[in-house]
C-alpha cells in the first residue's frame, strides 16, 4: 500500500473524505502508479525471429531461431472466407502484422537503446 493510499484511508476512517478529495486522491495514486511503470526499464529479449506459416492453421507464426530458446513467440491468425480476394487481404494483413512483430524482436537493441 502506498503512502497516498494510507493517507486516503485515514481520511476515510475519520469521515472527512469528500467526493472531490476522493477523486483527487485517486488521480494522484494513478499518476504515481504510472510513474512507477515508466521508471521500470524494458528488458531486451535478445531473440532473433522469423515468420513462417502455420502447418495446421490459417495463421502466421513468429518463431525464434536460436536453439534451446522459446520457439513460438507469437501467432497471428487470419480468417479464410468464401471470397478469394477478402481471404488474400486477410492473409496479407496478418503477414504484415507478424513481420512487424518479428522486426521488433530482431531490432530490439535499437528500439530499447541498449
Amino acid at each position: 500500500m502506498t503512502p497516498l493510499q494510507e493517507l486516503k484511508d485515514k481520511f476515510m476512517e475519520a469521515g472527512v473524505l469528500s467526493d472531490w478529495m476522493d477523486d483527487l486522491f485517486d488521480e494522484m495514486i494513478a499518476k504515481e502508479k504510472t510513474k512507477e511503470l515508466k521508471n521500470k526499464a524494458m528488458k531486451n529479449p535478445k531473440i532473433k525471429t522469423r515468420v513462417v506459416h502455420s502447418q495446421t492453421k490459417s495463421g502466421w507464426n513468429v518463431v525464434g531461431e536460436s536453439l534451446g530458446g522459446k520457439y513460438k513467440i507469437a501467432r497471428v491468425p487470419y480468417l479464410v472466407m468464401d471470397n478469394q480476394e477478402l481471404s488474400e487481404r486477410q492473409r496479407t494483413e496478418a503477414f504484415e502484422h507478424a513481420a512487424f512483430i518479428s522486426y521488433c524482436f530482431n531490432k530490439s537493441d535499437e528500439i530499447i537503446g541498449q
